[in-house]
């Protein structure tokens, strides 16, 4: 079966059930607006493959044969299991049973990919469902290159939702609209605060908790190159230089050593953290090459590196749980430090990213036994490209998911980066977008690729050949060099 996410449990049935202009969606009175708003995104789904809008209507369960030739919303207790499902499908009706709207969207979502593989004649079906991992996000870097429209940043979230996702992250440097900050995003495309906070109802509605993500430490580039807050970084450099696309991804961290440049990001923070109804925030903190090197020069003297890096990142943390934040920060730093991974804040979430073939048990057990909590974090391999890597996208995908689940990671975290310009086509994610989602969802779906490629091609693209993906995939092993490759010859010849 070409589902994907493939279900934990699936049991044929004899019989078939045809969707047709007299069947009706029918919710339980009790359901509320957001379950409507899954019964209609299945009604617009549904609509796009045969052409037919299936009324929507809500009835009592004592109503009897008024449920017949239809698709029942049933409310079920699932043991307390939040985002479960059942999918039963029937000759005379189907029923999606939940005890939460997720639960619902989630059997609406797999309702939805039968109808596209069957054309509305769907085979009789028992499936029981649930998720591997509780928190299954992806993370789209809005600074570095494009900055999405609204109306793609919807696409993306209804996307999303199909595939089971619950978290979203927007990676933010420079493009977000802050009072006292015209400098920095005044040469930028940004969003508008009243965009984000509609963004993040509509987030809501599609059961995904938007969460903040914003650079505080390294990758500091605009803030720290410009005349009104340059004096707050680490290294010397400032508006006259010459941009490289090296310089900008290595430099420009913050001075840990003066007092007011926790007051800057403090400040910046207030103004982003109350657009997000999540009580999540992703800080960063990642890539910090310059520490220590410029004006901390004399503070590395007495600490560490890493001290010096956990004096700075603890009290950030501490003033955002003040605030009532679950904090989250990139994992590389303190890994690489395992000496002082237990003066990390206890109640951090440390995202541990991994990116290329390879992945060690150890990289991953090393925050379980510290006893520090984690998300996984893989990547869509397109940054610095045209094309995606999809083979070792895909494969970084499978055994990072493996080793989370396997060491008691609390989440699993795609993530589609900008370096270098974000130069790929932004559809050309999707696949690995799919796949993320597909094993953040079921860690035991060991289907090979080609069969993976398959079931994207068809679910996804509505390719009856099932070709698409895999021709993508072969167009990806024609890269003679990447793109950073050449920037950064570039960037040489610059300095050289």
């Amino acid at each position: 079966m070409h589902l994907i996410p493939l279900p934990r449990k699936i049991t044929a049935q004899d019989g078939v059930f045809l969707i047709g202009h007299n069947t009706a969606i029918v919710l339980d009175v009790a359901q509320d607006d957001n379950d409507l708003e899954t019964a209609k995104l299945l009604q617009q789904e549904i609509k796009k493959v045969l052409a037919i809008t299936l009324p929507i209507k809500k009835m009592l369960p004592s109503a009897g044969n008024l449920n017949e030739n239809c698709i029942k919303f049933q409310d079920d207790t699932m043991d307390g299991r939040k985002e479960a499902y059942k999918l039963t499908v029937s000759p005379n009706n189907i029923t999606i049973a939940a005890c939460s709207n997720r639960g619902f969207l989630y059997g609406a979502a797999t309702l939805i990919q039968l109808c596209k593989i069957s054309r509305g004649e769907i085979s009789c079906v028992d499936i029981s469902d649930e998720p591997s991992y509780p928190n299954r996000g992806y993370l789209l870097d809005v600074s570095r290159g494009r900055v999405p429209t609204m109306d793609s940043l919807k696409a993306l979230v209804d996307r999303l939702a199909l595939y089971k996702i619950n978290q979203l992250q927007l990676y933010m440097e420079n493009c977000l609209k802050l009072d006292g900050l015209e400098e920095i995003w005044s040469q930028t495309d940004p969003f508008t605060p009243e965009e984000i906070l509609e963004l993040d109802c509509y987030c809501n509605i599609r059961g995904i908790e938007l969460v903040p993500c914003i650079a505080t430490f390294g990758h500091l580039y605009d803030l720290l190159r410009s005349e009104s807050f340059g004096r707050y970084r680490e290294m010397d450099s400032g508006p006259g230089e010459t941009f490289t696309w090296y310089h900008r991804m290595r430099h420009h961290i913050i001075n840990v050593s003066d007092p007011e440049s926790a007051t800057l990001i403090k400040g910046i923070l207030d103004q982003y953290m109350p657009l997000f109804r999540s009580n999540k925030i992703n800080i960063c903190c990642d890539e910090t090459f310059d520490l220590g090197k410029g004006k901390s020069a004399s503070m590395a003297q007495k600490m560490n590196y890493g001290e010096m890096y956990l004096f700075y990142v603890n009290r950030l943390v501490e003033y955002l749980q003040t605030k009532g934040k679950e904090v989250m920060i990139w994992g590389d730093i303190v890994k690489s430090h395992p000496e002082d991974l237990g003066k990390l804040n206890a109640q951090v979430t440390c995202l541990n990213w991994y990116y290329d073939y390879g992945a060690t048990e150890e990289s991953v057990k090393i925050f379980t036994d510290k006893g520090v909590k984690q998300y996984v974090c893989p990547s869509v391999s397109g940054y610095s490209r045209l094309v995606n890597e999809y083979d070792m996208s895909f494969t970084n995908i499978r055994e990072m998911a493996k080793l989370g689940h396997q060491y008691h990671a609390e989440g699993f975290l795609n993530t589609d980066w900008g370096d270098c310009g974000h130069i790929n086509m932004p559809s050309l994610a999707i696949p690995g977008m799919i796949y993320g989602a597909a094993q953040g969802w079921n860690v035991d779906d060991d289907r090979d690729f080609s069969t993976i490629d398959e079931a994207i091609s068809l679910v996804e693209y509505g390719d009856p050949g099932k070709t698409l993906v895999g021709l993508l995939r072969d167009l990806s092993h024609q890269d003679v060099n990447i793109f950073n490759n050449l920037a950064f010859f570039r960037d040489y010849k610059v300095y050289n």
